[in-house]
């Protein structure tokens, strides 16, 4: 994984075998994600090269995409995505862990979701497609426990 974003610094992974492919953002945050998880110092720069990728080619401000593999992502509807799924919330958790935190793309998506916080402090599930954790559309404790996250990360980083 290292390999294929340090190959394209900054640019996302491409399809395998398909160079005029288009970079794909789920395969990226994937990649970020299993990355980060590791907790290896030494993929600093590959995390930061994808999540560059993320913020610089748009995508948290998407409303709807048809990927080159037929996924369609709506990062801007909340849901709890796996590995085959994205959302501008799963994107900013693994964001709040670099440098980036302090990129404006960011700032308007963190805005864009406290502004969906429901009256009794919850957040709704709205994106249940292919790739996420099925659920009734509504409040959803997980997306409210991946706010959270988001949130604690935020804090510790202000700390």
């Amino acid at each position: 994984m290292k390999m294929f974003i340090l190959k394209r610094a900054g640019s996302g992974i491409k399809r395998e075998g398909a160079p005029g492919a288009a970079s794909c953002p789920v395969a990226t945050l994937s990649c970020v994600r299993a990355l980060s998880a590791s907790g290896d110092p030494s993929y600093k720069e590959s995390i930061e090269a994808g999540l560059r990728f993320i913020i610089n080619g748009s995508f948290l401000s998407l409303k709807q995409k048809a990927l080159h593999c037929g996924l369609i992502v709506n990062p801007r509807k909340l849901g709890y995505p796996v590995m085959t799924q994205f959302d501008s919330l799963t994107a900013l958790i693994e964001i709040s862990d670099t440098v980036l935190l302090n990129d404006p793309v960011y700032a308007g998506s963190f805005n864009s979701i406290m502004k969906k916080q429901a009256i009794n402090a919850r957040w709704k599930l709205e994106d249940n497609s292919r790739g996420m954790i099925p659920s009734a559309k509504g409040e959803n404790r997980m997306v409210t426990l991946n706010v959270l996250r988001l949130l604690k990360k935020v804090v510790e980083r202000e700390s």
